[in-house]
């Protein structure tokens, strides 16, 4: 696995052994940062369920000026920190559930422009859940977008509460939805 573009352009990153995490191919993120590739400059960055941290060191990269992982499992833990040493990005690591992360953030008062998750895909449609509690707690710019990366096999993209679907993307087994805060929330 390697860093597609940016000031890392290049580097090779290590990815947590085991079956525990997925880190997303080199051809998804490619075509994820050139869908946000606008957005991408001076943004404020949220990565859940980071894994190796791969999309979140290609966003500090391409220039997000904030970036949050949030990864809880040990073994993909130890190799997020480490890959993030070796890649010189000054991140915060919330090793904690992404559950317990929203919260956090929440009551520090955190807003993000671009969210990133890539929860397992076994989930299936409980993989939105952070969405509506990200929606509810504000966590999420008005005019931010909340990405989700899934399974084609597990999970068809709906609307969640508080996040309106308006594109998604397929790429072999894996797709990507994109989300904008409701207009119910934009008040």
């Amino acid at each position: 696995m390697r860093v597609i573009s940016g000031r890392n352009k290049g580097r090779k990153l290590a990815a947590p052994r085991g079956m525990s995490t997925r880190p997303t191919s080199d051809r998804v993120r490619e075509a994820l940062f050139n869908i946000i590739a606008t957005q991408i400059n001076g943004s404020s960055f949220l990565d859940l369920y980071a894994g190796s941290g791969a999309v979140g060191i290609e966003a500090e990269g391409r220039g997000a000026e904030k970036v949050v992982f949030v990864e809880n499992n040990r073994s993909a833990l130890s190799v997020l920190r480490n890959n993030i040493r070796l890649a010189g990005v000054d991140a915060r690591v919330m090793a904690t559930s992404v559950a317990r992360s929203i919260d956090i953030l929440a009551d520090e008062g955190a807003c993000f422009d671009l969210i990133f998750s890539d929860p397992p895909y076994r989930e299936g449609a409980a993989a939105l859940k952070p969405a509506a509690r990200i929606a509810q707690k504000n966590l999420l710019h008005e005019d931010g977008l909340f990405i989700l990366e899934f399974g084609i096999s597990h999970f068809q993209p709906v609307s969640a509460d508080g996040l309106d679907l308006f594109d998604h993307r397929r790429y072999g087994d894996t797709g990507l939805a994109f989300y904008r805060p409701s207009a119910v929330y934009k008040m």
